[in-house]
This record gives structure tokens, C-alpha cells and sequence, in this order.
């Protein structure tokens, strides 16, 4: 991260010390460009820690000389073999580097949205997008004099020590015309001791589990939801999670639960039995149909045509 340090103090009586906010210019998840801190940072690979755990690290906060990490821990359904769930290639999997905002005209930013969702099996991270419009133009993927637009502020500054307590930035923040992200801080007494920005003998000092993983498919029919917070444990989060079974009807995508797809054409087609149609055409019965044409029983159907027990028809013909 780069960009002078402003901090505004705003002390809140609280059982954990005093609460204030710190600017951070470039720190965002979704911002006109990654902060450098977060682009500095590589992240460790994933292990498994046993049998059926997988760890998988997280960026959880950065600044100009430091990056800390958050392991999460995934109980996999099966077992965890080569840092992998098997048969689950999105457990454990986090979408957090989407790409950077985009100006798709003179006057309009598309900005991309972290997290993303995990799909696929070979885990696929796909990130939602959102198009704003630049009242001054939109320029190097910036909304110019507007520098809020297409910002969410995810990515906190390091934690720090203030003598014997740890300081601590939340996530996510609060993006102002002011400065930038702000994020709040907290500080929390150490036990014995802090040094580099925890505290000695007690590494979930400081340590919120309130980010865990997207849903994700386990089967084309059910999916693994997981609790809004979870346990700190050696530093490590993890959360508990179910199996959740679709709807009768219903097929599992990226997470989430929808109604299967049904045969059909495409262009306003109806299509039955295994028909294909475009254009508006209807088939039934494995017939083809385009441009309008009505098919049964095989026949194909082009430029309006109907066509019955296996013939072909065109220009309007029967």
C-alpha cells in the first residue's frame, strides 16, 4: 500500500479500549486499481492438515512492509488428498482477486466484485460485475474526481502493537470523499506480551471469524453452506458447515440452487422430444425447425415451412 497514513480519532468507551478510524487511500477489494500491498503479498498454498481438513491461507490485512495471513480450515466430505477435497474442487477454494476496473466508454467504469463464486471442477473463480457512470469521464479504469466509485474497502491495514495491546483494523471499511477507505480499529490487552503485531503466547488475539467461504456444490444436486462466524483455533478459523439438498427440480451451480434447465431452442423456439429450434420455429418429436417452421414427427422445417412425418419443407411449403 502506498499513500500517507491519516488517522482520525474518535474514542468509543468499550470493554476491548478505544475505537478509531485510519485512511487508507488504495486499500479496496473492488477498486479502479489493486492496492500494492495486496498485489506484493503471495499468498502460502494450501496443505491439508489431516485426513479430512484442508487449510487453506488468506490475505487478511496488509500495509507497506508487512502482509498477515488468516488460515481457514475446510472439513472435507470425503478426505483431503494433495491439498485438495476430494470430489469437491471448490472446498476451501476463495475468489478474492478480481480483476481491476475497466472503463468500458468514455463515460462508463465497470468495477468487478470480490469475493467471487468458485465453479466447475477445475474451481473456477468468476466475479460479478457492476457498470457506473462517470460524471467526469472515465479514464485508466478511474471515474475521474470520483474516487468512492466501484470501491469496496476489504483489505485493512496490518495489525500493529501500541505497547503491551494489539491493535487491530476490521473489515470491510467505509469509503469516503475525504480520504479514501477508512477501516475501524480496536485494541485488545495482551496477556504478556505484543511483538510484530500480535500478541505472545495467544495467536487468535485480535482474530474475528466472520469471513467464511462461499456456498459451494458438493453434488449437481446439493451444496455445503457454512456458518455466518466461526471458532478461532491457533490462529486458525473454521467454520461449521452442512449439506444441504436441492429442491426436487432443482440443480446446484456456483454455490447456489436453481431450477434445472429445460430443453428448448433458442431465438424464441419451443423445442419438445428432443426437437431443436431457432428463429421462433417449434419442433416436436425430434424435429428441427428454423425460421419460423413448424416440425413433427423428424420432418425439418425452414422460412415457415411445416413439415410432418419426416419431410422437409422451406419457404413457407407443407
Amino acid at each position: 500500500m502506498s499513500g500517507k497514513r491519516i488517522a482520525l480519532l474518535i474514542c468509543v468507551v468499550s470493554a476491548s479500549g478505544c475505537l478509531d478510524f485510519t485512511f487508507h487511500p488504495t486499500d479496496a477489494g473492488v477498486s479502479v486499481r489493486p492496492p500494492i500491498c495486496t498485489s506484493r503479498c503471495v499468498l502460502p498454498p494450501a496443505s491439508c492438515k489431516d485426513a479430512r481438513t484442508k487449510v487453506t491461507p488468506r490475505l487478511r490485512a496488509c500495509d507497506d512492509t508487512s502482509c498477515q495471513f488468516l488460515a481457514v480450515e475446510t472439513k472435507c466430505t470425503n478426505a483431503c488428498v494433495d491439498a485438495k477435497c476430494v470430489d469437491e474442487p471448490c472446498a476451501g477454494v476463495f475468489c478474492d482477486s478480481p480483476g481491476p476496473s475497466v472503463c468500458l466508454s468514455p463515460t462508463a467504469l465497470r468495477a468487478f466484485v470480490r469475493p467471487g463464486t468458485c465453479g466447475g471442477t477445475d474451481a473456477t473463480c468468476t466475479y460479478a460485475s457492476v457498470d457506473f457512470s462517470c460524471a467526469n469521464g472515465c479514464a485508466d479504469g478511474v471515474c475521474k474526481s470520483e474516487i468512492c466509485t466501484g470501491v469496496q474497502c476489504l483489505t485493512p491495514p496490518a495489525s500493529t502493537c501500541n505497547g503491551t495491546r494489539l491493535r487491530t483494523f476490521s473489515a470491510p471499511g467505509l469509503c469516503t470523499t475525504a480520504g479514501g477507505c477508512q477501516y475501524s480499529s480496536t485494541e485488545t490487552p495482551c496477556a504478556i506480551d505484543c511483538v510484530n503485531g500480535a500478541c505472545v503466547g495467544d495467536p487468535c488475539a485480535g482474530i474475528t471469524c466472520n469471513q467464511p467461504q462461499p456456498s459451494t456444490c458438493v453434488t449437481s444436486t446439493s451444496r455445503r453452506v457454512n456458518a455466518a462466524t466461526g471458532t478461532c483455533s491457533s490462529g486458525n478459523c473454521s467454520y461449521m458447515s452442512t449439506v444441504e439438498s436441492c429442491a426436487p427440480g432443482e440443480v446446484c451451480t456456483r454455490g447456489s440452487c436453481a431450477a434445472a434447465p429445460v430443453d428448448g431452442g433458442t431465438g424464441g423456439g419451443t423445442a419438445t422430444g428432443g426437437g431443436t429450434a431457432t428463429g421462433g420455429g417449434t419442433a416436436t418429436g425430434g424435429g428441427t425447425a428454423t425460421g419460423g417452421g413448424t416440425s413433427t414427427g423428424g420432418g425439418t422445417a425452414t422460412g415457415g415451412g411445416t413439415a410432418t412425418g419426416g419431410g422437409t419443407a422451406t419457404g413457407g411449403g407443407t
